[in-house]
C-alpha cells in the first residue's frame, strides 16, 4: 500500500456501538427487569488501538506498561448504580484485580479503574469484565467479556547497539538495481526488510528520501506471535515511488514498523540504519568512476576493494571522459568517502584534470586516494563533479563499493642509512656516532608496528630491538650504536631485515644485505699519539713532571672494552736500541680517548738527540689480536736531554733543634746559566722538619721571572744532626746539607757587664745579649754557649727583639732613647730609630712587618714600619712600661709595668686593654712561647721569673732566678734563656718541668 497519510492506521471505536447485549436485557428494552440485577455493559479502555484483527481492540505498550498505575480502565454507571456499590474487576476469570467504592454523587458517573501491570498476557486474547456488588449481595457481571491484544516485545525488541546509527535489528535490504545507483532504466524492485518479533498485520514504513512507502504484514508472510528469529518481508518500490522522492546523489533509504497494536521499535532507536543511494531516474549525472587496485583489470569486480590486491598503492579513481560533456582542461574536483560504523565518515577531496593524448583524444581522468585513508572494512562512495571556468558543469553518479581483505603494504627492504652500495664507512662524519637503520612502510594502518632484526658480529654486531610504532612519515628509525659498527668493521656482511606487526600477526620484510667497510692503518682520521710538555716535534724529557701523560684522542669508533697496544722505541745513552710496552692488547675501559702516565724513568735514559717514535694500534672488535690490530698514525719526536742546573744559592743550612732554617732559595737555570721562569719544581724535607704551615714532606713550587723559588721559615727537627734537603726539576735534583746542632750545656756563662737583654735567632743557633753598661750586644753560639763577637750599639742597651726571617735584630738603648737595627748576616749596626723617652722593651710581629718598643717615661709603645725603619705611631699605654711580647698569632701583646708590677693584655685589633696581671716586683723583661700558651715575666726587685697561663690570665708559678733582667725562648719552647743583671750570667730554665 502507498500512502502519504499517517501509518498508524488507528480508528477510534465506541466500544457501544459493537452489537453487545447487557446481561439479562435485550436490545430493545434497557430498563430494569428486577430491582437486583443490573445492566452492566463490557468496561471501555480510552487510549486503546480499534480495531484490530482477532479481538475488540488492542492495548500498547505505552498505556499500559509505560503507565504508572496500569492499564486505565472505565466503567460506564449502571441504572440503579447506588452509593457504597462496589466495582471490581476481572481478567481472565481471575476476579477483584481492581476495585472503585462508589461515593454520594459518583452514581451517574464514569467510573475509572485501573488494572495492574504483568497481567495482561501476550499472544493471547485477553478477556476483561467487571462486577458489581452491594453489600454481600452480587449485583451482576458485565456481558459479554471485552476481548484484548497486547504484545509485551515491540517490533525489533531492543537496539542493541545504542552507540552505532540506526536500529541494530532493523535491517534494510537494498536490491542491486536500487543499492548501486538507479538508473534511468528502473522500472521497479523488490525492497526486503528484516527483523525480530515480525507479526502479521505489522506496518513496514519505508522512507524513500522523505517519501513514505508502505507495506501491511500479511499472515502468509510472518506468524502472529512473533519471535526472536528475524523474518524477511519483501515489496515492491517501484520507479513512481522515486520519482515521487525525486533525484538525488545522497538519497536516503531506511524503514520502521508499528504493529497492529500500536507499537514501534525501541523509542530510543525507532529508525533503521540509513542507506544513502545515488537516484538518478533522468539520467542527468555522468557516468560515475571506475574504483580500481590495479589499473589494468578487466576482471576488477567493482562493488569491492581489495586490500590485498591493493598493497601499499594508492586507491585509483579512474574517470571516463567519453561523455560529450567533458573537454580538454576541464577540472575533476572528487569526493572519496568511507564510512565505518560509530566513527567518523573519513571525507577526502581528490582532483585532477581532462587530459588529450598525442592523438587529441581524450585521456581518462585517474584520481588518486592515499592508501591510509583506504580503511579495512569500510563502506566507499566516490563521485565526482565537472568543474569548467571554476564553475560546476555537472556532478558525477555515485560509484559504492565495500573494502574487503586485510591488505599488506608492499614491504621494501630496510635501509642502512649513509651506506654507499650496501658498505657503511666507519669514518663518514655521519656515522661517528653510530648507524641509523630505517624502516619505512608507505601505506602503513593505526596501530602498525616494526621491529628490526639484525644478524650481524656475535654481540653488540647483533644488537635487538623492540617493536616501535611508524611517525607521520611512514619511518621507524632504530639505532645502530657505535659498538655495532665496530664489532662488524672488516666482517662478513650483515643481514638486515624487519617484521610488521598488525593485529597480533607478524610479516616478514625482504632481507637486506649490507657490510662495514675497515678504517686502514695510519688514517688521518685517527689520532697521533701525543706527550704532555712536547713542544711540536720535540720532546725535552729533562722538563718532564710526574703528571704528564701520554694521550691519544677520542678515535672513530671507540667503545669499551676495545683492546689496546701502545709500544715507545728510542735509543739509550749507549746508542742501543731498546722499547717499552706499555699496552699489550688489555682491554681499555677509560673513555674518551686513552690516557696513560708517561714513562718517565725509561724515557730519561734517552740519548740527546736520538728519535723516539710512539706507536699505537686498536682492535676494534674487542678482540684482542695483534695481526688484526689497526695502526694509528705514528708520533715521532726528537729527545732533548740537555738537563737544566737546580741548585740550592744559600746552602749549607745550620739550625738549633727545631730552629727554623733561613729562606731555602732555589734557582733553576740552563747550563749557560739562562733563568728558567714559570717552571714547576718540588721541595722535598727531611723527615720530622715542616713547612711554615705544619705541612711536611714534598711540595710544589713555581720558579718566578728568574728562575728562584724562596721557601721561608721552614722549622727543622728537635733530634740534633745531620740531614738533607733535595728539590727536584723534572730529572734535575739538587741537595742541600741541613745541619741540627747540639744543644748548649744547662747553666751559665759570662757575657758583657750589666747584661739587660737577650732574643734567639729564628733558627735556634744565636743568641742576642744586650750588656748595659759595656754598651754592646754580645752574639752568642747557643750550641757551645760561646761569645761569637760584641757589636756597639746606643747606651744602655736593655731589650732586644730578632724578626721572623732571622735577618734583623732591634735594640733598645735606653740612655740614647733609640732603636738599633743590626744585619745578623755582617752583625753590624744599620740604622738608629729615634723612639720615645726611654725605651725598655721590643717585639716584632710574626709576619715581620712591625716592630714595637715600649718606651719608660713616654708611657707609649711605639710602633715602627721594619721595612722603612720610620716610626709609624705612639700608642698610649699603662704607666712606666719596661717590656713587651706579642702572641705567636699577632693578637695580644703583653707589656710588663714596672710601677705597678703587672702585665697588662692588649687586643693588638684594637689597641685596648683587656685585663691586667699582677706579677712579682718590678717586671723588667717578658716573654711568650712559641705556642702561645706561656708568658714569662722577669721581676728585678725579687729575683723570680712569672709564669703565666695565656688561657685564664693567670700566674701558674713564680721561679726563682738572680736579678733577672732579659728573657727569651729557644725555638722548639723547651729552654728559656734568662739574663741576671748583678750576677753577671744567664740562667737556662726548663720549661717542660712547669706543670698547669
Amino acid at each position: 500500500m502507498n500512502d502519504q497519510s499517517d501509518p498508524s492506521g488507528i480508528i477510534p471505536v465506541d466500544i457501544r456501538a459493537l452489537d453487545i447485549t447487557p446481561l439479562g436485557f435485550s436490545s430493545l428494552d434497557n430498563s430494569l427487569a428486577d430491582n437486583t440485577v443490573l445492566a452492566l455493559f463490557p468496561p471501555r479502555i480510552p487510549a486503546a488501538t480499534e480495531p484490530v484483527m482477532g479481538a475488540h481492540l488492542g492495548v500498547p505498550l505505552r498505556i499500559y506498561d509505560l503507565e504508572p498505575m496500569g492499564l486505565e480502565v472505565h466503567v460506564d454507571p449502571p441504572l440503579g448504580l447506588q452509593p457504597g456499590d462496589v466495582i471490581t474487576l476481572n481478567l481472565n476469570g481471575q476476579p477483584n484485580l481492581g476495585g472503585k467504592i462508589i461515593q454520594p454523587g459518583e452514581e451517574n458517573a464514569i467510573s475509572t479503574l485501573y488494572l495492574p501491570k504483568k497481567l495482561l498476557q501476550p499472544d493471547f486474547i485477553n478477556r476483561l469484565t467487571y462486577t458489581v456488588t452491594r453489600g454481600s449481595q452480587n449485583m451482576g457481571t458485565s456481558e459479554p467479556p471485552l476481548e484484548m491484544l497486547y504484545n509485551a516485545i515491540r517490533p525489533g525488541n531492543v537496539d542493541r547497539d545504542p552507540g552505532v546509527d540506526g536500529h541494530s535489528e532493523l535491517e534494510l535490504i537494498l536490491p542491486d538495481v536500487i543499492k548501486n545507483g538507479v538508473r534511468p532504466d528502473f522500472v521497479s524492485a523488490q525492497v526486503c526488510v528484516a527483523y525480530t518479533y515480525c507479526r502479521a498485520y505489522d506496518r513496514i514504513w519505508l522512507n524513500c528520501n522523505g517519501f513514505a512507502v508502505y507495506h501491511d504484514v500479511t499472515p502468509l508472510e510472518a506468524p502472529l506471535p512473533g519471535s526472536a528469529t528475524p523474518v524477511t518481508v519483501c515489496f515492491p518500490v517501484t520507479r513512481a515511488d522515486l520519482e515521487n522522492a525525486q533525484d538525488h546523489a545522497q538519497f536516503k533509504f531506511s524503514y520502521t514498523v508499528t504493529d497492529q497494536i500500536g507499537n514501534n521499535p525501541d523509542p530510543n532507536s525507532p529508525w533503521s540504519a540509513t542507506q544513502i543511494v545515488d537516484v538518478d531516474l533522468a539520467g542527468n549525472r555522468l557516468p560515475e568512476p571506475l574504483l580500481r587496485e590495479i589499473q589494468n583489470d578487466p576482471t576488477d569486480e567493482p562493488s569491492t576493494i581489495d586490500l590485498e590486491k591493493l598493497g601499499g598503492n594508492p586507491l585509483l579513481v579512474i574517470v571516463l571522459t567519453s561523455d560529450l560533456r567533458f573537454q580538454v582542461g576541464d577540472n575533476i574536483s572528487g569526493t572519496y568517502i568511507a564510512t565505518l560504523p560509530g566513527q567518523a565518515d573519513v571525507v577526502i577531496p581528490v582532483v585532477g584534470s581532462v587530459e588529450a593524448d598525442e592523438f587529441g583524444q581524450k585521456r581518462p581522468c585517474i584520481l588518486q586516494v592515499a592508501n591510509d585513508k583506504v580503511l579495512a572494512n569500510s563502506a566507499v562512495r566516490v563521485s565526482y563533479q565537472l568543474i569548467r571556468g571554476g564553475v560546476p558543469h555537472a556532478t558525477s553518479r555515485t560509484a559504492t563499493a565495500r573494502v574487503i581483505g586485510e591488505g599488506l603494504p608492499n614491504l621494501q627492504a630496510p635501509s642502512l642509512i649513509k651506506s654507499v652500495n650496501g658498505v657503511l664507512d666507519p669514518l663518514d662524519p655521519a656515522n661517528l656516532q653510530g648507524a641509523n637503520g630505517q624502516v619505512e612502510v608507505l601505506g602503513f594502518r593505526a596501530g602498525d608496528t616494526v621491529r628490526l632484526i639484525v644478524k650481524g658480529a656475535p654481540g653488540a654486531g647483533s644488537p635487538t630491538f623492540e617493536a616501535k610504532p611508524l611517525n607521520v612519515n611512514s619511518v621507524a628509525n632504530f639505532a645502530l650504536s657505535k659498538a655495532f659498527i665496530a664489532a662488524n668493521m672488516g666482517k662478513p656482511p650483515i643481514e638486515e631485515s624487519y617484521e610488521l606487526i598488525r593485529g597480533g600477526k607478524s610479516f616478514p620484510s625482504p632481507v637486506l644485505t649490507a657490510s662495514v667497510g675497515t678504517i686502514p692503518d695510519n688514517h688521518p682520521s685517527l689520532p697521533t699519539p701525543a706527550m704532555d710538555g712536547a713542544i711540536g716535534n720535540e720532546l725535552d724529557v729533562t722538563k718532564m713532571q710526574a703528571s704528564d701523560q701520554l694521550r691519544v684522542g677520542e678515535w672513530p669508533q671507540q667503545v669499551n672494552g676495545q683492546c689496546v697496544w701502545l709500544r715507545f722505541d728510542g735509543i739509550d745513552t749507549n746508542g742501543m736500541a731498546i722499547f717499552f710496552e706499555d699496552r699489550k692488547g688489555e682491554p681499555h675501559t677509560t673513555l674518551p680517548g686513552l690516557i696513560r702516565p708517561a714513562p718517565i724513568e725509561w724515557l730519561e735514559t734517552l740519548k740527546d738527540g736520538s728519535v723516539l717514535t710512539i706507536s699505537f694500534r686498536v682492535n676494534f672488535d674487542s678482540v684482542a689480536s695483534d695481526a688484526t690490530a689497526v695502526r694509528f698514525p705514528v708520533r715521532t719526536y726528537i729527545v732533548s736531554a740537555e738537563y737544566d742546573v737546580l741548585t740550592f744559592t744559600n746552602e749549607p743550612y745550620t739550625i738549633a733543634p727545631a730552629g727554623r732554617l733561613k729562606n731555602v732559595e732555589l734557582l733553576l737555570s740552563t747550563r749557560n746559566n739562562t733563568p728558567v721562569p714559570g717552571r714547576e719544581l718540588n721541595l722535598i724535607l727531611p723527615d720530622k722538619f715542616m713547612f711554615d704551615d705544619g705541612g711536611s714532606g714534598q711540595r710544589e713550587f713555581i720558579t718566578d721571572a728568574a728562575g728562584r723559588v724562596s721557601v721561608s721559615r721552614v722549622k727543622g727537627t728537635l733530634i740534633p744532626g745531620s740531614y738533607s734537603l733535595s728539590a727536584r726539576s723534572g730529572a734535575q735534583v739538587a741537595n742541600a746539607a741541613v745541619t741540627v746542632t747540639e744543644r748548649g750545656p744547662v747553666g751559665n756563662f759570662p757575657v758583657g757587664s750589666g747584661s739587660a737583654g737577650i732574643a734567639v735567632s729564628p733558627d735556634g743557633t744565636r743568641a742576642y745579649v744586650g750588656n748595659s753598661n759595656s754598651h754592646t750586644v754580645s752574639v752568642i753560639d747557643t750550641a757551645t754557649h760561646r761569645v761569637l763577637t760584641n757589636i756597639p750599639v746606643g747606651n744602655t742597651p736593655v731589650a732586644i727583639a730578632v724578626s721572623p726571617n732571622g735577618t734583623r735584630a732591634y735594640v733598645c738603648n735606653e740612655g740614647s732613647h733609640t732603636v738599633s737595627v743590626i744585619d745578623t748576616a755582617t752583625n753590624r749596626v744599620l740604622t738608629n730609630i729615634q723612639v720615645g723617652t726611654y725605651p725598655k722593651g721590643v717585639a716584632v710581629s710574626p709576619d715581620g712587618t712591625r716592630a714595637y718598643v715600649i718606651n719608660w717615661d713616654s708611657h707609649t709603645v711605639s710602633m715602627i714600619d721594619t721595612a722603612t725603619n720610620r716610626v709609624l705611631t705612639n700608642i698610649s699605654v699603662g704607666s712606666h712600661p719596661t717590656a713587651i711580647a706579642i702572641s705567636p698569632d699577632g693578637t695580644r701583646a703583653y707589656v710588663c709595668s714596672a710601677y705597678y708590677n703587672t702585665v697588662s693584655v692588649i687586643d693588638m685589633a684594637t689597641n685596648r686593654v683587656l685585663t691586667t696581671i699582677p706579677v712579682g716586683s718590678n717586671p723588667r723583661a717578658i716573654a711568650v712561647s712559641p705556642d702561645g700558651t706561656r708568658v714569662y715575666v722577669c721581676n728585678v726587685s725579687n729575683d723570680t721569673v712569672s709564669v703565666i697561663d695565656t688561657a685564664t690570665n693567670r700566674v701558674l708559678t713564680n721561679i726563682s732566678a738572680g736579678s733577672p733582667g732579659g728573657i727569651a725562648f729557644g725555638p722548639d719552647g723547651t729552654r728559656v734563656y734568662v739574663c741576671n743583671i748583678t750576677s753577671h750570667t744567664v740562667s737556662v730554665i726548663d720549661t717542660t718541668a712547669i706543670k698547669s
